[in-house]
């Protein structure tokens, strides 16, 4: 692989071990996996679970809450609802924030995020929340911990 500088006319050539890079490829795991083991909980723990049944609620709440609406589910949210789900697990981002995780999702055009074909798929969400929430704090006692487990 070859790389260059912005500010400097260096190139510089590097050997990259592809066999190392495979064999992480393969423990990573395959599809979501690699994703949901990121999550709290890891794959089928809970915080995946609320993420897919807010998933679904988000779907249901998109189309309509009347009694008498026969509601169906299915592989794709609406993007309007998407921000409501990051809420309902615990992450309230800033308008800005919004309008970044919007516009890696929908591009230049934030005006399009209330059409009927503007969906996300539920690998695309976990990807975006994964990528867009904060991370998780330490506590004192985990820092203290830390440090008495590194002497």
């Amino acid at each position: 692989m070859f790389t260059i500088s912005e500010d400097c006319s260096v190139i510089n050539m590097w050997k990259i071990n592809t066999a190392a890079v495979d064999e992480f490829y393969i423990q990573g795991g395959f599809g979501l996996d690699p994703f949901l083991s990121l999550l709290e909980g890891g794959k089928g723990g809970w915080q995946e679970r609320d993420l897919r049944e807010f998933f679904h609620f988000g779907q249901f709440i998109h189309q309509g809450e009347r009694p008498d609406t026969i509601r169906t589910l299915s592989m794709s949210l609406q993007v309007c609802e998407m921000i409501n789900i990051f809420q309902a697990l615990g992450f309230f981002p800033t308008k800005y924030q919004i309008d970044n995780i919007l516009y890696e999702v929908l591009g230049a055009d934030l005006s399009r995020k209330h059409q009927a074909e503007t969906k996300i798929k539920y690998d695309e969400l976990v990807k975006l929340y994964l990528n867009h929430r904060p991370c998780r704090e330490f506590t004192m006692s985990e820092l203290h911990q830390a440090f008495q487990d590194s002497y």
